[in-house]
């Protein structure tokens, strides 16, 4: 079955008879980057608007609306948790300096790494611009709730001539099409590791990777800032090169797979050099100088801790025939160090429960071997 995604844009409001987003959305293609484009347009209604998206099931949602004043298409950063109107909605609502969930987050931030996006597109030629405002108006309201409920939504504002909607629809075209060839990359490293890790036995298989995968995306949840791509690429791949696994240089295996994907040599360096900053063994005591990097680590040193660590442990000791004795070291030698030298808040979090198990354990170690 072929993924979908849903793109919308807005009706006329305002008293004006066109809004440029929707006439922007007619000429998008119903096709992008392989992926098939469903399009709606939506009411200019407070919470009428956000309900419609969230009734259609959709990989990702990207949303265009119209903002009057701006000179270039715009991509937002975030959306607020706020309403406040300076001009009724389609259906005569105007709320005024209230929350949109009283108990929701502040802000909804959006996963896709837009700036740097903007800036490869700039470099293109295209007139783009990444916005931290989306508003206090219907736009912000729906980024906002479909954002905090999907967790896989954009929004991106266009100016208000609706004659100009054919450049901008080849801006939000090249945005969307960049945007999903990254998310297809992240998919595509999934199978390439998968494949790569498929033989292993010793507690560094496809199954770990994933754990990482997962882990690093809960941290980066909590990291703005962080670039998404740079993140799940660099988890997925921060074992292709590990040395006590493949005899590569200069990250060999993980530079194959990239060289395939529709990436600047930049990004492909980008993801590497964070690779690279992750080892335990090379980099003992220093910090990633980036927050992908610093996520990585972290999110790599969470599966060396807690329950799964500990099995790793002693299945990477069975398999270069180490004794129990010389695994139970291990714990002292790295695992216990680990906890304190998590990078992130999340990951700080995150690492208690599993130093406590590690605790736990080794307690239960000594005492059914005497020692207590």
């Amino acid at each position: 079955m072929r993924k979908e995604i849903l793109i919308t844009a807005f009706e006329p409001f305002g008293g004006k008879k066109q809004n440029a987003s929707a006439e922007a959305l007619r000429l998008l293609p119903d096709e992008i980057a392989g992926t098939g484009i469903r399009k709606m347009i939506l009411p200019v209604e407070f919470g009428r608007a956000a309900e419609l998206i969230l009734q259609q099931p959709a990989e990702f949602v990207f949303m265009l609306g119209e903002a009057g004043g701006r000179k270039t298409v715009t991509p937002e950063m975030r959306a607020v948790n706020l309403r406040d109107a300076r001009i009724p909605d389609n259906a005569g609502h105007q709320p005024r300096h209230e929350k949109i969930l009283p108990d929701g987050p502040e802000e909804y931030r959006t996963g896709i790494p837009v700036r740097r996006i903007a800036a490869q597109m700039k470099a293109e030629g295209y007139c783009i611009e990444v916005s931290e405002d989306a508003g206090a108006f219907v736009c912000n309201e729906t980024f906002y709730l479909v954002g905090t409920k999907t967790r896989a939504a954009e929004f991106i504002h266009c100016p208000g001539e609706a004659e100009q909607a054919a450049e901008y629809a080849k801006t939000i075209r090249r945005l969307i099409e960049t945007a999903l060839e990254e998310r297809q990359t992240v998919e595509k490293a999934q199978e390439y590791i998968r494949q790569l890790f498929r033989d292993n036995t010793d507690g560094h298989g496809w199954d770990h990777t994933l754990r990482v995968y997962r882990n690093a995306l809960l941290i980066a949840e909590t990291e703005p800032e962080a670039d998404r791509l740079i993140v799940s690429a660099g988890a997925l791949l921060h074992d292709a090169d590990d040395a006590k696994l493949f005899q590569t240089e200069n990250n060999a295996n993980a530079r194959r797979f990239l060289e395939k994907q529709r990436l600047s040599p930049a990004v492909a360096d980008e993801i590497c050099r964070n690779i690279n900053s992750v080892s335990y063994s090379k980099n003992k005591n220093r910090r990633p100088e980036t927050i992908e990097g610093q996520i990585i680590q972290d999110a790599d040193r969470l599966d060396a801790i807690g329950a799964i660590g500990i099995a790793r442990t002693f299945a990477y000791g069975g398999g270069h025939h180490r004794s129990p004795e010389d695994s139970i070291a291990h714990f002292h030698e790295k695992l216990l160090l680990l906890r304190d030298r998590m990078n992130t808040a999340k990951g700080k979090e995150m690492a208690v429960s599993r130093h406590a198990f590690l605790e736990r354990f080794l307690e239960e170690w000594d005492r059914e071997n005497g020692r207590l």
